[in-house]
This record gives structure tokens, C-alpha cells and sequence, in this order.
């Protein structure tokens, strides 16, 4: 009997321990457990702060690289513009260097009775004889007239009155291949191939109307009378 109450106690004690250890064991692994937790939540957090930190720096730079990016041209391609625009500029000045040059030398005929002045090569040779001017080159020469305007009527309204019916009435004006300076130049010549017209040549009247000059270019080429007369200048404007 001494016996078997000491068995059943031992039992009890054992069954006890087990009850025991399970419920310390649960909450020591339980305090563990939040304790993990927590230590995993705070890192969590961290983490998501500095990623948040990086993006708000990020975003608030991305604006200054963008423009930095956008501003930064490449040196070859801003190089590329310049000589471009250069050789542009270039080419511009060297063709109006070359049209200056090619009446540099020559010679200014200035006529005060006249009032007109133009320019000449070297090799040509201009004499006046009243209104009347003579042009001389290559044994070909060419003339030109001057007539006074004092009503200051537009160029064809000055024609008709300037000439009788019978000196105009096979004319006709069309435009001019002539070059008068800037002026406004007309060519008066036959209406037909079968007509004479008494007062062809080219016309041009100043801008002020006051003053009209008439060329006759007769076998001389109209490219070297261009070149002459496109330097004429009225000297009352």
C-alpha cells in the first residue's frame, strides 16, 4: 500500500513538470516570439523611411538634371552650327565683295548740267555733247538722252505728250531688259515687225518724276550697257 501510494504520487509530480514546463515554455516562446516581431516591424519601418527619403531626393533633383541635360549641348554639334553659319556669312560677303570689285576700279562721270552720275571701266569712254551722251567700247557705241519732266507725270502720260502722234503711233511699251540704276525703266519699240518706231528706247524716269533719260543701245550688247547703267544715279534725289 506504501508502496503504490508513492507510485501514484511520483505520477503526479511527473504530470505536474509536464504542465509546468509546457506553460513556461509557452510563454517564454511567446515573448520571444513578439519580441521577434517587433524587432522585424521596427526594421521594416526603417527600411521604408530611408527608401521614402531616397525617393523624395531623387525627385526633388531629377527637374535640375533634366534642365542641366536639356541645356548641355553637344560641343561638336554647337562647333557644327558655328562654321555653318560662318561659311554662310562668308559666302554672303565674299559675293558682295565680288559685285564691288567688279566696278572698284572704275571711273565716275558725274554731269552737273545733267545731273547724273554713273560708272565706267578703263577701257570705255563717255562724252557728252548737250543732252546727248555718247558711250564708246570695242568700236561699238551706244547714247543716251535726258528730258525735263516739270509736270512730274508717270512715264507713258509724260511719252504721249513729250511726241507727236506720227512718232509714237507705231509704238508700243512693254518691259524693259535694261537696267536704269533702281528706276522705273520701260522699252518703247515697234508694234510690229513691219513698223518704225520714231521714239523707241528704253525709258526711265527718276523718283521724284522730275527727270527722264532714254537709251538707245544700237549694236551694243545689252549685258555690258547693263553694266554701265545698272551704277546710274539721278543726282537730284
Amino acid at each position: 500500500m506504501g508502496h503504490d501510494k508513492s507510485v501514484i504520487l511520483a505520477v503526479i509530480f511527473f504530470v505536474v513538470v509536464l504542465i509546468s514546463g509546457n506553460i513556461f515554455w509557452q510563454m517564454f516562446s511567446g515573448g520571444e516570439d513578439k519580441d521577434f516581431e517587433l524587432t522585424k516591424k521596427e526594421a521594416l519601418d526603417n527600411l521604408g523611411k530611408k527608401q521614402l527619403a531616397s525617393s523624395v531626393a531623387n525627385n526633388a533633383t531629377a527637374p535640375a538634371n533634366a534642365e542641366a541635360s536639356a541645356k548641355t549641348v553637344p560641343k561638336a554639334e554647337v562647333n557644327s552650327a558655328e562654321n555653318t553659319q560662318a561659311e554662310a556669312l562668308k559666302a554672303t560677303e565674299s559675293e558682295t565683295e565680288k559685285l564691288k570689285d567688279e566696278t572698284a576700279d572704275w571711273k565716275i562721270y558725274s554731269d552737273s548740267k545733267n545731273k547724273f552720275e554713273l560708272k565706267y571701266p578703263e577701257t570705255v569712254s563717255v562724252v557728252p555733247s548737250g543732252d546727248l551722251i555718247r558711250v564708246s567700247q570695242n568700236n561699238k557705241t551706244w547714247k543716251f538722252r535726258f528730258f525735263s519732266n516739270k509736270g512730274k507725270a508717270d512715264l507713258q502720260v509724260w511719252y504721249d505728250k513729250a511726241f507727236s502722234e506720227k512718232e509714237r503711233k507705231n509704238c508700243v511699251f512693254s518691259e524693259s531688259i535694261l537696267k536704269v540704276g533702281s528706276y522705273e525703266t520701260k522699252y518703247v519699240n515697234p508694234n510690229s515687225g513691219e513698223t518704225e518706231c520714231g521714239k523707241a528706247g528704253y525709258f526711265a524716269i527718276s523718283s521724284d518724276k522730275e527727270s527722264l533719260v532714254r537709251a538707245e543701245i544700237g549694236e551694243e550688247t545689252v549685258e555690258n550697257v547693263n553694266k554701265i547703267l545698272a551704277t546710274f544715279k539721278f543726282l537730284t534725289e
